[in-house]
């Protein structure tokens, strides 16, 4: 693996992991406050699933339209 591709790997790593940490905190507080400590777990589970199929779905879209 080249450097480039490796530091541009990073980048998207860092971006993802902040982004997560930002909007996960927030959503798990509400879930918190609605459903109690078990919801908050749940809350950010399901939105890490949920993000994770949307992330298969575009790869297979993007490799089959290659």
């Amino acid at each position: 693996m080249s450097e480039e591709r490796r530091g541009e790997a990073m980048g998207w790593y860092g971006s993802a992991l902040t982004g997560g940490v930002a909007l996960g905190s927030p959503l798990a507080g509400v879930f918190i406050d609605i459903m109690g400590p078990s919801g908050g777990f749940v809350s950010v589970g399901a939105a890490g699933v949920v993000l994770c199929l949307v992330g298969l779905a575009l790869q297979r879209r993007r490799r089959a339209a290659a």
